[in-house]
């Protein structure tokens, strides 16, 4: 396009220098013109007349036209050979620079390749080849086809164009070249507005401050609470408000921001000083919060006050009058704020610094501050309101140390056992004379055998034998709890369980100062089965050890008078018959008692007819005649034997025997869930998963056949020596039946593991017993189940459940989980059913199936 409009140009030009000339000339060139043209047309035709042997005179004519238009031509040639010397001379003819035109000059077979690259879609290789012909904008637009921003932007910078360079390297995700960029051609601004969109604020405030943009740079030091800097961008943008403010915030060098500020106005004063000078400006002006803020910076405390209570402030004005040790002004203001907790304290200061410290005490427990409180009432001599206020602040175990110290022993009780401390709580109970929660916090504490004197001593046999049961074999006091034992079942008329443990507690030592009570309880045994003569033996030896032990010399008396009327004394003593020998039917033999509850008397015996140990479960005699009672135990034993689960302790037979009815079951070996609890600090994790699997296994299979259990509790589940878990007792169960399952008002069960509907006496379903689970797997992980103390019964109902996870952070929150939902209050919010549970359980914990 350059060369075709110089080249017109140059024609205009010798256009015109040619018009003029014709001009000037144009008469004499015409005549000549016309007379040179006839003459070479003459002599034209003359020549070729002459040299040529062509006659016809139109042939001719062609033939010197011709030798006319090369002449033109080589006339042409001659006027534009200027013109190309002069084009080149001024750069017409120079090449484009246009990298293309370049390119395609210069390498065609590279320009070549790049388009067919970029018809492939290959844009890297297009603009390789682009920049390799010098075609830098081809190059770009390649790069930017195929989203290769960095490529681009590198082109941009070697083309020296920073700004779109920067623009594409952001866009590349190449933060740092393009803040290099930046700041290699000291854009700073841009570079801050690149750390700022890139989350690196602290950067971003920095490049703006070499930018000379210190007011954007303060406001991003605020944001990323650099303080102190911000208040120096912002006096240099000119802003001492907000600078004050900055310095303000800047907490750890509050002091030293006054003392900027002040410096850059007045270099005499003193910091304190101007601090109180620009509170008095700040007052003029309406500005008490901030004069307030700048009395207190300068230590004026009684200004500071004055102009928040102008300011409204009054929760503030009470804060300076601390400060400035007016309490009696503070406590009027923290009222007028609304704060009387921060009032009444004021107050309680003021009248401690007086040395009235009950007066104090009372004010502090008034405004709250319990334990503040508590100390001053033990200072004061009143160790009952110490208790008192720091029971309510939680500090169990020191409340009950003043309790006990101002003698109410009924209150230390219940702080110890809210501390935790069991045994120290069933000695205060005892010491109180509630014997029934003395014997129930012996049995926390695992002190069975006192416990069962407890019980005892309260007419609660069942409870006491129960107990004593639970005795730990080797203890210390396991002795002790054999004799009490077989006195028990002397009173209950069961002589051969009697004799077994008083047998027991003796451990087959002589007679000594250590068993004479178990060696004349066993004396009396042989008294009341006529076997007197051992008797006397046994009396004899007891009073040769201890001659004053309490009616020795009457027992002796008496026997040796029965010896008398019956005649010579015998043959030496042996040993009397126990249950063995005195079966309670032709086909069962006793041997002894391994357990009773609510429901029956259980006895280990001996299947005579299939040979084989059973447990053989009687009904006591008290409720013999009670036609509930049997009919209750008549639907245990025809619930559970439609049961047959390596879960389930297994019914063989039922009926009754004479006046007794009776259940044999699966004699089982080992210990109730219960006992394991009791004997260990707290099960591991997996042990507690894999008890709680197999329950859910039972009761899934149990569920399954439509029985209900309504009693599932650890002293209905036995642990064998193998660790398999096995249920018993469906003695409260019951086939569903939608209409008549439980009679409306009726509640059966034990309410530490009953659910609410079943407390309320609504009709319960299955999801009963999945609440009574749900309190087995609670106390499975902590030991402890979730309501123990106080009014069980309502806490069921309406009380929150403390999360296992704050008793023992080591609890999975999977299995917290479980135990949560499956103790929902709303049945309709638990688990649906057993298997529910068991899904969830088996998706946290791999356990083999049993």
């Amino acid at each position: 396009m350059r060369r075709a409009v110089g080249f017109i140009v140059y024609l205009l030009i010798l256009g015109s220098a040619a018009g003029a000339g014709v001009t000037l000339l144009a008469p004499q060139l015409l005549s000549q013109a016309s007379g040179f043209y006839a003459s070479a047309l003459k002599t034209g035709s003359g020549m070729v007349g002459k040299y040529m042997t062509i006659a016809d005179p139109n042939l001719q004519y062609y033939i010197v036209h011709g030798y006319l238009a090369l002449g033109a031509a080589f006339l042409l040639v001659l006027i534009y050979a200027p013109y190309g010397l002069l084009a080149k001379r001024i750069g017409w003819l120079k090449p484009r620079t246009r990298e293309v035109k370049v390119g395609v000059l210069g390498n065609r077979k590279i320009v070549r390749t790049a388009k067919k690259n970029l018809k492939t879609g290959d844009f890297r290789s297009a603009g390789e080849a682009f920049e390799a012909s010098g075609a830098h904008r081809e190059a770009i637009e390649a790069y930017l086809k195929g989203d290769l921003f960095e490529h681009a932007a590198e082109v941009y910078e070697r083309t020296n164009d920073p700004d779109k360079a920067i623009e594409y390297y952001e866009k590349a995700k190449s933060i740092q070249r393009a803040i290099d960029l930046a700041v290699k051609v000291e854009n700073y601004a841009l570079a801050g507005e690149i750390f700022y969109r890139n989350d690196s604020k602290r950067l971003a405030a920095e490049m703006f401050e070499r930018g000379n943009q210190p007011a954007r740079a303060a406001k991003i030091y605020t944001e990323v609470e650099e303080f102190a800097k911000a208040a120096a961008m912002y006096q240099k943008a000119g802003q001492p408000v907000k600078a004050a403010e900055a310095y303000s915030q800047a907490h750890h060098d509050e002091r030293a921001s006054i003392e900027r500020i002040v410096a850059s106005r007045e270099q005499e004063e003193r910091v304190r000083g101007f601090a109180v000078s620009a509170g008095e400006l700040y007052a003029e002006a309406g500005r008490f919060d901030k004069a307030g803020e700048l009395f207190e910076s300068g230590k004026a405390f009684d200004q500071a006050a004055a102009a928040y209570v102008k300011g409204g402030k009054p929760e503030l004005a009470a804060k300076a009058y601390v400060a400035a040790g007016d309490l009696m002004k503070a406590a009027e203001f923290y009222q007028t704020a609304g704060n009387r907790q921060r009032a009444a304290e004021m107050i309680a200061e003021v009248r401690l610094r007086e040395g009235k410290t009950a007066q104090a005490a009372e004010l502090f427990e008034d405004a709250g501050d319990m334990v503040r409180a508590g100390e001053l009432y033990e200072e004061a001599d009143r160790p009952a309101d110490a208790a008192r206020v720091l029971a309510e602040a939680g500090q169990y175990q020191t409340a009950a140390d003043l309790y006990l110290r101002a003698g109410e022993n009924a209150k230390a009780a219940e702080m110890y056992a809210l501390s935790g401390d069991y045994t120290q709580a069933a000695e205060r109970f005892e010491a109180a004379g509630d014997v029934e929660k003395a014997a129930q916090y012996y049995e926390k504490a695992g002190s069975f055998y006192r416990a069962g004197k407890i019980y005892r001593q309260a007419g609660g046999l069942d409870q006491a034998i129960e107990a004593l049961q639970r005795t730990e074999r080797g203890g210390g006091e396991y002795r002790e709890a054999c004799a009490l034992l077989g006195e028990l079942f002397m009173e209950q008329g069961q002589l051969g369980l009697a004799r077994d443990r008083l047998k027991e507690a003796t451990s087959g030592e002589p007679v000594g100062h250590g068993n004479l009570q178990p060696y004349f309880y066993l004396a009396v045994l042989d008294e009341k089965e006529g076997r007197i003569a051992d008797a006397l033996a046994f009396f004899e030896k007891i009073q040769a050890v201890n001659l004053q032990f309490p009616g020795i010399a009457e027992k002796i008396k008496d026997a040796r008078a029965r010896l008398k009327e019956q005649g010579p004394v015998g043959a030496p003593p042996q040993a009397a018959p126990g249950p063995a020998h005195v079966p309670p039917s032709a086909r069962y033999r006793l041997i002894e008692e391994i357990g009773r509850g609510g429901m029956g008397i259980v006895y280990k015996a001996h299947d005579t007819v299939l040979n084989r140990v059973v447990a053989y479960k009687i009904l006591p005699e008290t409720f013999r005649q009670n036609p509930t009672i049997l009919q209750r135990f008549t639907s245990e034993a025809r619930a559970a034997a439609v049961l047959n689960h390596p879960n389930i302790v297994t019914v063989y037979d039922f009926g009754q025997d004479g006046e007794k009815n009776f259940i044999t079951m699966e004699y089982v070996e080992g210990a109730t869930l219960k006992q394991v609890l009791a004997s260990a600090e707290r099960l591991p994790l997996q042990k507690a998963a894999k008890y709680f699997y197999q329950i859910l296994r039972g009761m899934e299979y149990a569920h399954e056949k439509r029985i209900i259990h309504r009693d599932l509790k650890p002293s209905n589940i036995m642990v064998t020596k193998e660790d398999r878990v096995k249920i018993m007792d469906f003695g409260l169960a019951k086939i569903v039946d939608e209409a008549t399952l439980t009679d409306p008002g009726r509640v059966s069960g034990t309410l530490i593991y009953m659910s609410p509907e079943q407390i309320r006496g609504e009709k319960v379903d299955l999801r009963s017993d999945v609440y009574s689970l749900g309190v087995i797997f609670y106390e499975l992980l902590t030991n402890w189940p979730p309501f123990f103390s106080g009014d069980i019964g309502y806490q069921h109902l309406n009380a929150p459940v403390r999360s296992p996870r704050e008793r023992f952070s080591d609890v999975p929150a999977a299995f917290e989980n479980i135990a949560m939902k499956a103790l929902t209050k709303d049945p309709a919010a638990r688990y649906g059913s057993v298997a529910e549970i068991l899904a969830d359980l088996l998706k946290v914990v791999k356990i083999t199936k049993t």
